[in-house]
């Protein structure tokens, strides 16, 4: 009964959300949850990407599509910039219960998008950030990694993207002092591991390094 009601008050605050970004309110965009809005990569990124002349933005989780959407109005005017979005769209539980996300998410998502500036600018991809990585060639010069905060898989997404990370890049990472700052060990570990070859140059709820020549 629990779980019925909250599906229940979630499709109507999506739903009352959405009626009034689209009427009255400062987003054109529609959504559940807005942690986007309150991160730091929304309040500081624009700082690091406006003078880049091309970009090449690769982005592991989106959720809802609020990044993504940021991501394509804000940076990808310029030409020949573009954005891969990895997602399958899986929840992953304490328990390592994994799950689909609920289709008004995922509905979220692609509405989202059809509604940015460049539609036709977004790649998106329904994998694992693993399943990614075992035939990417290509390389960013900007990684946002949002994608399943376990210490198992951190240190895999870090190492990834860093090996698809160009000269000068910049990987941006939620979650650095999430689960109540049990991850922040695992995120340190493996940023030593790349000790000498990068720069942090954001550290607070979520952190940034800056690949050096």
């Amino acid at each position: 009964m629990k779980i019925l009601i909250k599906r229940y008050y979630y499709h109507f605050l999506n739903k009352s959300r959405y009626l009034f970004n689209n009427y009255f309110g400062k987003y054109k965009y529609t959504f559940g949850m807005d942690w986007f809005y309150k991160s730091e990569i929304y309040q500081n990124v624009k700082y690091l990407l406006d003078h880049k002349n091309k970009l090449e933005i690769l982005e592991i989780g989106s959720f809802e599509g609020l990044s993504t959407t940021y991501f394509i109005d804000n940076f990808l005017s310029k030409p020949n910039s573009k954005i891969t979005v990895v997602d399958p769209f899986l929840l992953h539980s304490e328990n390592d219960h994994i799950t689909i996300l609920d289709k008004i998410q995922i509905r979220n998502f692609f509405f989202n998008i059809s509604k940015s500036a460049y539609p036709n600018k977004v790649q998106y991809l329904g994998l694992t950030s693993d399943q990614f990585f075992d035939f990417n060639k290509n390389k960013y010069n900007f990684i946002y990694i949002d994608g399943m905060h376990t210490k198992e898989q951190i240190p895999k997404d870090i190492i990834n993207s860093w090996e698809s990370l160009s000269k000068d890049g910049i990987i941006w990472m939620d979650d650095y002092l999430g689960d109540h700052g049990k991850l922040k060990n695992t995120f340190d570990k493996t940023l030593e591991s790349l000790k000498g070859e990068h720069q942090v140059i954001h550290r607070g709820y979520q952190i940034a390094i800056k690949k050096l020549g």
